[in-house]
């Protein structure tokens, strides 16, 4: 990832979800992905921008865009592996973060 977006997590009221960025930001950076915010973080991101308080949110729903199922395998084990995500039982696409 080339430049990466500078988020206030007090202006998002959203410090707890910045050891999940930064997880992120590690493996997006490493596998070079890049990533976009969608969801509720997106939109207090867009909020803050413009002057309004951020409701915040407890979870994280974002895409990548990956051009193999083998990046897509790797960038799953790196977050189980080294950021101790774990894999859901019930959804192949989803991982908790710790």
């Amino acid at each position: 990832m080339k430049n990466s977006l500078k988020i206030d997590y007090k202006a998002l009221r959203q410090e707890n979800l910045k050891p999940l960025f930064d997880s992120l930001e590690r493996v997006f950076s490493e596998l070079d992905i890049d990533f976009y915010l969608v969801g509720a973080v997106a939109r207090d991101t867009w909020f803050v921008s413009s002057g309004i308080n951020a409701t915040g949110t407890k979870d994280v729903d974002f895409a990548v865009y990956i051009s193999s199922k083998e990046n897509f395998e790797q960038l799953k084990k790196y977050l189980v592996e080294k950021e101790n995500f774990q894999a859901s039982s019930q959804n192949n696409f989803a991982l908790f973060s710790p």
